[in-house]
């Protein structure tokens, strides 16, 4: 079986916040959003989901601060899914979250079914890179951490051959928008218990 699902229209919008764009997401000063750039891509990544599906553009300060009401950022633990999903679902949108663990054939499931999915993956899609330290040891960057906008899939041979999302970032070399990976290449970022999050109309 060879098939492509693409849910269309749904719009790339950066989590980065700083100087040229801190006011157009609703922050009252650049030093109270600056601080959030790194921890939003939770946000970032509802913020496209909402956008695509309700043709509403909703600046990061109100889903923070939504967000924030409701417990769903811990400052130790970072975005809870379920809190995140509850954000969506506040905006009229349906939604629910599940480990697949290594199942990618589930993501394809839920594309199917008209659903964005939000997958855990490392930063940058880069894990298992190692980065050499100063201090003489090595970092291996770990599976999940970051969250993306997943909203297309290839089948070949009954099995998912390559995925396309969005990838928000607080850094604009990492800003990518429709990126397409293969599975393979997918599942060296994408976190080991295969957490996601689904949302659609």
């Amino acid at each position: 079986m060879n098939d492509k699902v693409v849910i269309s229209g749904i719009p790339f919008y950066t989590q980065r916040l700083d100087a040229e764009n801190y006011i157009a997401e609703g922050f009252p000063t650049v030093s109270e959003a600056e601080p959030w750039s790194e921890r939003v891509c939770g946000l970032a990544c509802i913020k496209m989901v909402i956008a695509g599906f309700t043709g509403k553009t909703i600046p990061l300060y109100e889903l923070l601060q939504e967000g924030l009401k409701m417990n769903a950022y811990k400052e130790d633990l970072g975005w809870v899914h379920q809190g995140l999903v509850d954000i969506a679902k506040h905006h009229g949108l349906r939604g629910g979250r599940e480990s697949i663990k290594d199942d990618l054939r589930k993501i394809y499931a839920h594309l199917k079914k008209g659903e964005i999915v939000i997958p855990s993956v490392s930063p940058g899609l880069e894990g298992g890179k190692v980065y050499h330290l100063k201090s003489g040891k090595d970092y291996v960057v770990p599976r999940g951490g970051h969250l993306v906008v997943v909203y297309g899939a290839t089948v070949k041979d009954h099995k998912v051959a390559s995925l396309t999302l969005h990838h928000p970032s607080s850094e604009k070399e990492y800003e990518w928008e429709s990126h397409t990976l293969t599975a393979d290449e997918f599942m060296k970022s994408f976190s080991k218990n295969g957490n996601i999050m689904f949302i659609s109309k």
